[in-house]
């Protein structure tokens, strides 16, 4: 997934069913959640990301406040047309 200002997100996906969406801290990756991806995709349609720096996205030398991360899970949101989310997340704060 590529956000508006074209930095390629990564995430993983596994399951079928309602949508939840897993969202590491900051420095963590969405393959912290790997137990819980295998676990959740039982009943869930399950999307792990990497934030922007992170993991597998792209690193791009701008973009690390809140609101810009912040609107990259919205782009991701919308862009995978996840309803009804269940949402997972760590701390972001550093």
């Amino acid at each position: 997934m590529t956000t508006d200002d074209g930095v390629r997100l990564h995430y993983l996906e596994a399951g079928s069913g309602p949508d939840m969406l897993l969202v590491p801290g900051w420095s963590q990756t969405a393959a912290q959640w790997r137990h819980q991806i295998d676990h959740f995709a039982r009943t869930h349609h399950v999307v792990a990301v990497d934030h922007r720096g992170h993991g597998d996205s792209d690193r791009p030398d701008h973009g690390y406040r809140i609101a810009r991360l912040a609107n990259d899970l919205h782009q991701l949101v919308h862009g995978l047309d996840l309803e009804g989310i269940v949402l997972v997340a760590h701390s972001i704060r550093t």
